[in-house]
């Protein structure tokens, strides 16, 4: 049995509908999972779905807002199938296969600690309800389980992270290896600013590894279970690249089509470059290059297809770009103080709400003169350190101090906080003297 499971933003585009029928063609699914759709599923007709062999089995709860996780399982498949526990972050199910219950949880998480901590006490809930047998738990956590799943920006969250394991060991979940690129989401912020996580994952029991012999790949030989996790980061419109011949393409596109894969070609084995080695300032900015060549190629291919079909409601970038400049003017709304009131004054103006801040924030933090030191601190609290000591400890470790402490660390010890071994740091700093 197969699980597709797909992060897709524009599944309503016709492009991104092409390139889901090229894979389920290659893939052969008994299961599909769309997550993060952004649209109404009644926007998709049904007969869109039954052109796969597909039915809908159900969508998360999300209250008065709409589902962000559409399930729909094979016609002669939906049957066999059990709605087990269905809310905001996850919808669990149970299949018949090969005469084997199996427990489906597919994920997509909020991205705030304290919401996620109802999506580990629902997979919790289905543990201690449900599972008895095989359990596959699959999608976006928007999670990591250390500073090795995370590459740029702020350092992960540790208590976070805590949590996410506790889950996983609560749950009796085993993190299954994955093929492919080690991160699943990018934020590109400029040279040296950019942000590579890994959100999207599949965990799996013990009875779920040995009976069903899971593989988790993007591409691979045909095993009893198979989950596909794709996710397209920096391109929100997911194509469909099939080979034309007419001559009209090549004198007016250039050859679109090939331009295409060619781009996305040359930026993915870039991107698999970087990946391994950690980049230069240059790999980083050929990387935005490919990204604005491909980014031209499929305007030009969206073109092509308009001429070719005639049709006048698609319009130009018709790839969710409202939606992102959206949620960046809605941000920039959030981020922004447009009054303030202490008692009956308020402020309006951005001058007065600068100078009120100032202000308040100058007389809160500075040394005024009316305060004095009357030693009571001195008294109560004795000095146990002495004037040596302290200068002994405020110096700055010699560089033969700090390789001694390395040395001192245990190499097979647990990691910490940052993810990284004692082991790793004697590397790091015995080939630097």
């Amino acid at each position: 049995m197969k699980v597709l499971y797909w992060n897709v933003r524009g599944i309503a585009n016709a492009p991104t509908q092409n390139a889901l029928k090229d894979f389920i063609r290659v893939h052969k699914r008994e299961i599909l999972c769309i997550a993060e759709p952004f649209v109404a599923l009644n926007s998709i007709p049904s007969s869109f779905w039954r052109g796969f062999g597909l039915a809908t089995i159900c969508t998360n709860d999300r209250g008065g807002s709409r589902p962000n996780l559409w399930l729909f399982g094979k016609i002669s498949l939906v049957p066999m199938v059990r709605v087990l526990l269905v809310t905001d972050q996850q919808v669990t199910l149970q299949v018949m296969h090969d005469s084997v219950n199996c427990i489906i949880t597919a994920v997509y998480a909020r991205t705030t600690m304290a919401e996620r901590g109802r999506l580990w006490t629902d997979l919790a809930e289905v543990k201690g309800r449900f599972v008895s047998g095989p359990w596959l738990v699959f999608g976006d956590f928007n999670a990591v389980l250390g500073a090795h799943e995370k590459k740029g920006g702020a350092p992960v969250c540790r208590r976070s992270c805590e949590e996410f394991q506790a889950m996983s060991d609560i749950c009796e979940l085993i993190h299954v290896d994955t093929k492919g690129a080690e991160f699943t989401w990018a934020r590109c912020c400029g040279l040296r600013g950019n942000v590579e996580l890994r959100l999207d994952r599949c965990l799996a029991n013990l009875e779920c590894t040995v009976i069903l012999n899971i593989l988790l790949s993007n591409v691979g030989p045909l095993f009893p279970l198979m989950v596909v996790l794709l996710r397209f980061c920096n391109i929100s419109c997911v194509f469909y690249v099939k080979h034309s011949k007419h001559a009209w393409n090549w004198e007016v596109f250039g050859g679109i089509h090939r331009r295409v894969d060619a781009d996305l070609s040359a930026l993915t084995i870039l991107q698999e470059h970087i990946a391994h080695s950690g980049g230069s300032d240059e790999e980083f900015s050929i990387e935005n290059e490919l990204q604005a060549n491909l980014i031209e190629s499929l305007r030009l291919q969206e073109l092509f297809w308009r001429e070719k079909s005639r049709l006048r409601w698609l319009s130009d970038g018709d790839r969710n770009t409202t939606y992102f400049h959206a949620m960046c003017r809605a941000r920039q709304l959030r981020s922004s103080i447009t009054l303030l009131r202490e008692g009956d004054q308020v402020f309006e103006d951005a001058s007065s709400i600068h100078n009120h801040v100032l202000d308040y924030y100058s007389n809160l933090f500075a040394n005024h003169a009316e305060h004095h030191d009357n030693g009571l601190v001195d008294r109560v609290i004795p000095s146990t350190v002495t004037a040596e000591e302290n200068d002994a400890l405020a110096l700055i470790p010699m560089a033969d101090e700090i390789l001694a402490a390395v040395k001192s660390m245990d190499a097979d010890s647990a990691p910490g906080p940052d993810g990284f071994t004692g082991h790793f740091f004697y590397l790091l700093l015995g080939n630097s003297w």
